[in-house]
């Protein structure tokens, strides 16, 4: 059979979808047709709400941050490094460290740490020109740099005019540590009351950290040109390695569609780093040069923290030393012997969120059966400063308005400043321009027997296979499909990438509305306007045979609905929410899936289905649908006349079945003829009535077709009974047949048809007698069948009530003389 939309059935709000059957069986013949008629519609409909699908909102809540790309920003002229300085135990020509042999190479003396800038060139024209090693230090600093990341191979020093020597890139590529396209992260949501930037690294990228620190060994040139004068300087001397740290990393946000990144790359701009490396300003005016990464810059700079650095894990005095003994009580700022520090570090580089400290930048010496060895433990959470960061690649005085709204969309990206992940789309205005805000999808609910037969009205003498098969008990099979394109329609889904949907909801806005509309990637406004395209999950919450049967109101204030209704996106934590979630998650099963129910009850059955309609990805939940399907099941005979304990008083309406021997037929103005001709027309039966409404017609119609015989007033009615072939009146009397015949005169038997109580005759298979009557029901000796005593009696039915008997049946006079009887 096809399916056809009637767009006034049920009713005009709620436009139904029906089998290409009859009115009479889709029961559209019926004034009720929300409760009576056969077919499904959407009884509610919400596409107000863009939600997140399946586990996506636990996969939020664990992850608590901001999805992003991470990579080693390419280290280049005005980058920082930390910096730590300090002395090994070797013969290195300037002092003789005692006690050789166990404790070669132990560390004796330790200084930082603090920030250094990297230097492209450097022009050194003799000890005057560096009397404190600076420049010759930064020089050798950043050729390491570059050696490790670019490799060798891309690093070329050479010397130019005037002393001037310099560093040139072959490639400005980094060859080693953190890739877009391999390592990822998370942005932590900003702690209240901290400026400073958390991030964490994944855990299969996490072992490239390691690649950021690195010993360098310092030079004896280099060491040569170091001041040894002025006991507030220091002794350079001394030291003769360096522990460096390369601390900027480049962040990508996941969501950016692909034109848009393209945008950013290519939109370039350079800010002039001054040509006076030593400048505070340096640092601060070498952001990226694009906006396609925004680089984390420094390490936070917590309360109290003078070094503007709080150590990988997060404690000022926690270097990256150790030791088999305890710590050495350390104080920086205070004491003997280094009081006051080494070296030129105590000058302008210790400058740190806009204040001086001076020579405090001290230094510590530890003995050396401390064993301090360099072990660099990174924490899970790295920090960076937040003013570093956002004050650099934010510098918009200096760029155009193009470059500075470039800026601001990748930010939106990351939902900056708190980097918090919202769990829904929260943009009502673009949610309202889609087509699955208000326009619905129609859907089939298939629902029919393992034969394939659908739950229909069928007579049961003209359609009485189908009648029969969709009579209880009875296993119905049910599934969904869609209305439009029901042939062709395939529930497929091509599912997604967690990092991208869960980095959607960080920024909202415009940068939502790009990811969510990217042609390459979501195309969400594409897929709403095609819903066969799109992805549905659905569950049956009642089956029409439950005890309590649920409202399209309670329904509609339930989890499945009642959070559409507010103004507020759900939280995370909301129950009605996760209910929901967890709902269209464990309960749900893709549509042309089947379910399975069996039903043990006839009558109506109404079934509520919850369909959600989904992004193909499975994603995003576009659309939530209560769909409606009524269904009938049979009892067998289609009538409410079959009661447990037939024969009894136990009934409203009078057991008329086919195939009936009825004896002194219905008067057409009894009380029982007339109250049901009144039950007919009021129809006031509801859709649990539905067998009290069938009986009701199937007794009219009976009636009016004379099918139940005529009342012959007042008759003397005795022993009736039936037999499987015809008998004349002689096969009763007995005796001569040929005397009675011939002569009118014969004997009648002592034992004959038509006195003995008990029949005792083969062909006999119903022998009943009203005087042996017990209550109403009436014996048979002979035979299955029973007989029942009947009367005229009246019934009533109200508006919610169920049909009633108004007083008891009158029922007929039997006198029990068996002198006073007919023979």
């Amino acid at each position: 059979m096809a399916y056809n939309k009637k767009n006034k059935s049920p009713s005009v709000k709620t436009p139904g979808v029906y089998r290409d059957a009859t009115d009479k069986q889709l029961g559209l013949d019926n004034d009720d047709l929300e409760n009576l008629s056969l077919g499904n519609w959407n009884s509610l409909f919400r596409g107000n709400k863009l939600l997140l699908s399946g586990d996506l909102l636990d996969v939020i809540k664990s992850r608590s941050g901001i999805p992003v790309k991470i990579r080693t920003s390419p280290p280049k002229n005005g980058d920082r490094v930390l910096v730590w300085r300090f002395r090994r135990n070797i013969s290195d020509g300037y002092y003789e460290d005692p006690g050789q042999g166990i404790y070669d190479n132990r560390i004796k003396i330790i200084q930082g740490p603090f920030f250094e800038t990297l230097s492209d060139e450097e022009q050194i024209t003799g000890t005057n020109d560096d009397n404190q090693g600076i420049k010759k230090s930064r020089l050798e600093r950043t050729d390491a740099v570059y050696r490790r990341f670019y490799g060798s191979e891309n690093v070329q020093r050479y010397d130019v005019v005037d002393n001037v020597e310099a560093i040139l890139l072959k490639s400005t590529t980094p060859i080693n540590g953190f890739k877009f396209e391999e390592d990822t992260g998370k942005l932590l949501e900003r702690k209240e009351g901290s400026r400073d930037i958390s991030l964490v690294i994944g855990e299969g990228s996490k072992s490239k950290l390691n690649f950021h620190v690195f010993e360098r060994a310092m030079s004896m040139d280099e060491r040569n040109t170091w001041s040894d004068s002025g006991v507030f300087k220091g002794r350079d001397q001394l030291f003769t390695h360096e522990l460096i740290v390369v601390v900027n990393f480049d962040i990508q946000a996941f969501n950016v569609p692909e034109n848009l990144m393209t945008e950013w790359n290519t939109l370039r701009w350079n800010f002039n780093v001054p040509s006076n490396i030593e400048s505070s300003q340096a640092f601060d005016s070498y952001p990226q040069n694009s906006a396609d990464a925004i680089t984390l810059r420094g390490f936070g700079e917590s309360e109290g923290n003078r070094h503007g650095y709080n150590g990988p894990n997060n404690e000022s005095m926690d270097f990256p030393f150790s030791t088999g003994v305890s710590y050495p009580s350390l104080n920086f700022f205070s004491g003997e012997p280094h009081f006051g520090g080494y070296g030129y570090y105590s000058v302008d580089n210790s400058e740190v969120g806009g204040q001086s400290y001076g020579a405090n930048i001290g230094a510590v010496e530890f003995d050396l059966a401390d064993n301090w060895q360099i072990n660099w433990n990174w924490s899970n959470e790295i920090r960076f400063s937040n003013d570093l960061t956002f004050s650099a690649n934010g510098e918009k005085s200096s760029l155009q308005d193009v470059q500075s709204r470039n800026l601001d969309n990748h930010f939106n990206f990351l939902n900056y400043p708190t980097f918090e992940l919202d769990i829904a789309i929260n943009d009502p205005e673009y949610i309202r321009g889609l087509p699955t805000y208000d326009e619905p999808v129609d859907f089939i609910v298939y629902s029919e027997t393992d034969k394939g037969t659908e739950l229909l009205y069928y007579d049961s003498e003209d359609d009485e296979d189908d009648y029969m098969e969709t009579s209880y008990p009875v296993n119905v099979k049910l599934n969904i499909g869609l209305f439009d394109d029901a042939n062709n329609f395939q529930n497929s889904t091509t599912g997604f990438d967690t990092d991208s949907i869960v980095s959607a909801f960080g920024g909202g806005g415009i940068s939502a509305r790009d990811f969510l509309n990217d042609p390459l990637g979501i195309n969400l406004s594409w897929y709403a306007s095609r819903p066969t395209l799109c992805y549905y999950k659905y569950q049956v919450i009642q089956w029409g045979d439950e005890k309590q049967l649920l409202t399209d109101e309670q329904i509609k204030n339930s989890y499945f609905f009642n959070f559409y209704n507010n103004d507020e996106y759900p939280e995370p934590g909301d129950f009605f929410y996760r209910k929901y979630q967890q709902a269209q998650q464990v309960e749900s099963i893709p549509i042309e899936e089947e379910l399975e129910h069996s039903y043990n009850t006839p009558g109506i059955k109404t079934i509520k289905i919850i369909v959600y309609r989904y992004h193909p990805n499975g994603a995003f939940i576009l659309q939530t649908n209560l769909v409606t399907n009524n269904i009938v099941v049979g009892d067998g005979v289609l009538k409410s006349q079959d009661f447990s304990i037939f024969g009894t008083s136990d009934f409203n309406f009078i057991p008329i079945t086919d195939n009936q021997v009825i004896i002194g037929g219905f008067d057409n103005n009894s009380k029982y003829n007339n109250s049901m001709e009144q039950l007919v027309k009021d129809d006031l039966f509801s859709r649990d009535e539905f067998l009290d409404r069938v009986a009701s017609r199937d007794f009219i119609n009976k009636f009016n077709n004379q099918f139940l015989g005529k009342h012959i007033s007042q008759m003397d009615v005795g022993n009736t009974r039936m037999f499987n072939k015809p008998k004349d009146i002689h096969d009763f009397i007995g005796g001569n047949k040929s005397e009675w015949i011939n002569e009118s005169l014969g004997s009648l038997p002592i034992n004959s048809l038509a006195t003995d109580i008990f029949i005792d005759d083969e062909d006999c298979i119903m022998d009943i007698n009203p005087s042996q009557s017990e209550y109403l029901a009436l014996k048979n000796n002979l035979g299955k069948a029973k007989g029942i005593l009947i009367g005229d009696y009246e019934l009533t039915k109200t508006d919610g009530a169920p049909v009633t008997k108004q007083g008891s049946m009158k029922t007929p006079k039997i006198d029990k003389n068996q002198n006073r009887q007919a023979f």
